[in-house]
């Protein structure tokens, strides 16, 4: 993605971040590479030397470079003919990979953490009910979501119900019902739309005495 980038540059022959193909992000999401963060740092030079002096030079470019928030980098260079000689167009890929890219792993994970919690607390462990995931699902099929972000409205339900749009199990702890006095649960999960919430999933765990 990083030389393809860099190529669109070199191309140009001008420096943005928005591409005849999109933006950065968007092209990460066409990819199919997930992320909870990202950024894109390019650089125009005369040779590679130069142009890694200009990005470590330049705070904003140097954050982006040092940062430990990013896990994942690509770099492309891409040569460009110049009234000089060969010039060199570069473009720096960051992303913070996502702990979860399937909905299933993040399914299999909450399922433990629940009773590993309430074990924690001292709290008696849920039964998983299949009926309860049954109708997680039911109401994960028919969710609504707003075109702005947001949770999605679900239909009613009898059971006590939590919500997440999340990238991992940080969230999900956060529950009061999960050491409440029920006595069993079920959930489902399932990737948020992309369009709206890039990289995340919708989490729906109901809970019965």
């Amino acid at each position: 993605m990083a030389h393809a980038r860099a190529l669109e540059l070199a191309k140009s022959g001008e420096l943005n971040h928005l591409g005849p193909r999109g933006t950065p992000a968007e092209l990460l999401q066409e990819a199919g590479i997930s992320f909870s963060s990202m950024a894109e740092n390019i650089a125009h030079a005369a040779d590679i030397l130069s142009a890694h002096y200009l990005l470590l030079t330049s705070p904003l470019h140097r954050h982006a470079i040092l940062s430990p928030v990013f896990t994942q980098a690509g770099m492309g260079i891409a040569h460009r003919p110049g009234a000089h000689g060969s010039e060199i167009f570069v473009a720096q890929e960051f992303i913070q990979a996502l702990p979860y890219t399937s909905a299933d792993d993040l399914f299999t994970a909450i399922n433990a953490l629940i009773n590993a919690e309430r074990q924690k607390a001292g709290r008696p462990p849920l039964k998983f009910s299949q009926e309860l995931k049954n109708e997680a699902e039911r109401l994960l099929k028919n969710a609504v979501y707003p075109k702005d972000g947001g949770l999605p409205r679900l239909a009613k339900t009898q059971a006590a119900r939590d919500i997440f749009i999340t990238s991992g199990t940080d969230d999900i702890i956060k529950s009061v019902n999960i050491l409440a006095g029920y006595q069993k649960f079920g959930l489902a999960v399932a990737k948020a739309p992309q369009n709206i919430y890039p990289g995340r999933f919708t989490v729906i765990i109901l809970f019965k005495y």
